[in-house]
């Protein structure tokens, strides 16, 4: 018996009229469907059965096939037939054959619920994509996936693009510290202001989940001023961090501006401390001297309109050029920057320090900040991967 067969075109990519697939055995019986002129069609039940194996590759012909690709250009009627044909083979499929088969069904808004939803029920592996991009899934379906499935799911849940209070929700409720992080982390999702009150009535214990909420840009102007008095202590408590000169200055500054914050419906708290410090833009190695790492890299990126992955990057691989370029235009003067890089780098040892000081701010002087400034809208326009 022959198993899934296509033809393309290779001038629009249009499946051939008279391409055939085997017939497919569902739970208790069995289903023949051809490509006639464009059209998917049911046909009568095939006589005899099919082994496991030949459906496996009757599904591999699918995924590997321009059908669910081009689906979007279908009617109504042939997206459900195509849908229904890929649900009664889908259990015959291992798992890296349904991984594939939903990174292709994941940014489908036309597939159908039913297929979408055993897919985002399976094995994690199979279900990343679909949970992190499937534009058919609802935020009730979110909600039911995240009670009834294991931590994996409600992690990759948390990082979903513009998630709802309903599930954001039920993923504080989950408890786990990973989960609710990679929630607060995810900048539009929509926590409500309840869920982030909770983490700030006696002030966030974990620095991890402080972070996250000062990095969001929705904060009730209550739980800012909870969060900044939060900080600004931490800014010159030995304890809990390296402390330092800027980190002193910076401290009366997040108390004033979380003093002043208005209650308004939602507050972008690292805008204000951005312009805060906008004339004296070397405040922010504060962040850096109290052990703020992330807070710092964050509030550099925003200076400097760079996504944080990026800029973090950049610091990760010591790409001093680079850095230098952000520090320049932001208008970070010449000792700053080898301030800077000490904190970056203070488990090198001193001597290895030294050695590099003379060359580094040499470096530094001679980068125009013109050319800086010119040199960061070029990495706006175009971001590194």
């Amino acid at each position: 018996m022959s198993h899934f067969n296509f033809a393309l075109r290779a001038a629009n990519d249009v499946v051939m009229a008279s391409a055939r697939v085997s017939p497919v055995e569902g739970d208790l019986h069995t289903v023949t469907a051809t490509i006639d002129g464009g059209c998917i069609k049911s046909g009568p039940p095939a006589p005899g059965k099919q082994s496991v194996s030949s459906k496996r590759r009757q599904l591999q012909d699918i995924v590997e096939s321009s059908l669910i690709d081009i689906g979007h250009v279908r009617t109504v009627a042939q997206q459900e037939e195509l849908c229904h044909i890929i649900l009664d083979l889908v259990p015959f499929g291992n798992a890296a054959l349904r991984r594939r088969l939903a990174e292709k069904v994941a940014p489908c808004g036309w597939a159908s619920n039913e297929l979408v939803w055993l897919l985002a029920s399976d094995d994690i592996e199979v279900a990343l994509p679909i949970l992190l991009q499937s534009p058919v899934l609802t935020d009730a379906q979110l909600v039911d996936i995240a009670k009834s499935n294991g931590h994996d799911h409600c992690l990759a849940i948390a990082g979903r693009e513009g998630i709802g209070a309903s599930v954001c929700t039920a993923l504080n409720d989950v408890g786990a510290p990973d989960v609710v992080l990679e929630m607060l982390l995810n900048i539009n999702a929509q926590v409500p202001a309840s869920v982030i009150h909770g983490f700030c009535v006696d002030g966030p214990a974990d620095e991890e989940i402080r972070t996250a909420l000062l990095m969001r840009r929705d904060l009730p102007a209550s739980a800012c001023r909870i969060l900044l008095v939060g900080l600004s202590q931490d800014l010159t408590d030995p304890v809990s961090g390296y402390s330092g000169p800027a980190a002193q200055r910076l401290r009366p500054m997040l108390l004033a501006l979380a003093a002043g914050l208005k209650e308004t419906l939602t507050v972008d708290v690292m805008r204000h401390l951005v312009i805060s410090v906008s004339d004296t833009p070397t405040l922010a190695l504060g962040l850096m001297e109290a052990g703020q790492r992330k807070l710092f890299l964050y509030m550099l990126s925003r200076v400097c309109s760079l996504p944080l992955k990026q800029v973090e990057l950049i610091v990760e691989t010591r790409n001093i050029e680079a850095l230098a370029v952000i520090c320049r235009s932001a208008g970070f003067g010449a000792d700053d920057f080898v301030s800077l890089m000490h904190l970056i780098d203070q488990d090198e040892t001193q001597a290895a320090q030294t050695a590099a000081l003379d060359e580094l701010i040499e470096r530094y002087t001679t980068i125009c900040p013109e050319r800086a400034r010119e040199a960061l809208q070029r990495w706006i326009r175009t971001p590194a991967d």
